[in-house]
């Protein structure tokens, strides 16, 4: 299994238990202003990323390591609640969502540890009429020994520029090129 199907697994999860989100998707990492407007549109949304991997170990089953998930939650207002009440009735499922979840996986190898929550609030979320919330958990994942050519674009050729001292004259002494054996 890979880090990228166990993710998807993780936004079924979500989506399962939250039917109300009108968004639920992979990510690929934190927010800023500018994309948080263009995402804001189809809310309540709920975007899943993998914010940090550490203590890789190749076991006999494969590559196991612990993964840092992201929940990032965005709400607007809607008739008749404020944007603060939608999101925290939503944070309050995501959370009971996230505890004791294996995700459906048997590559989750341990329950999500150091689950914690985030109010995201400040002036450039707020001036979009939003409310974010970040959720992160840790959780032990096997991300298996076979590696899936589907998801790899085939690497063709190798190209390099070596330059010794950058910003001087912004030409390299050496250049390679190599065009690798296909089987």
């Amino acid at each position: 299994m890979s880090l990228i199907s166990i993710q998807q697994a993780i936004v079924d999860g979500f989506k399962a238990a939250l039917p109300a989100l009108q968004t639920c998707e992979r990510h690929g990492g934190r927010f800023d202003a500018g994309e948080l407007n263009r995402i804001s549109r189809r809310v309540p949304a709920l975007f899943v990323a993998s914010l940090n991997i550490g203590d890789v170990r190749r076991g006999h089953d494969g590559l196991s390591c612990d993964v840092t998930y992201g929940a990032f939650l965005i709400t607007k207002d809607q008739p008749g609640q404020s944007r603060d009440l939608v999101s925290l009735a939503l944070l309050d499922a995501a959370l009971k969502t996230v505890a004791d979840n294996r995700w459906g996986l048997d590559a989750a190898e341990t329950l999500p540890a150091n689950i914690s929550a985030s109010n995201l609030y400040g002036a450039n979320i707020d001036r979009q009429a939003v409310a974010m919330w970040g959720i992160t958990w840790r959780q032990r994942m096997n991300a298996g020994s076979d590696v899936d050519d589907s998801e790899l674009a085939d690497f063709l050729t190798f190209h390099a520029d070596y330059d010794v001292a950058p910003g001087v004259d912004d030409n390299p002494i050496a250049t390679d090129h190599v065009a690798l054996p296909q089987e």
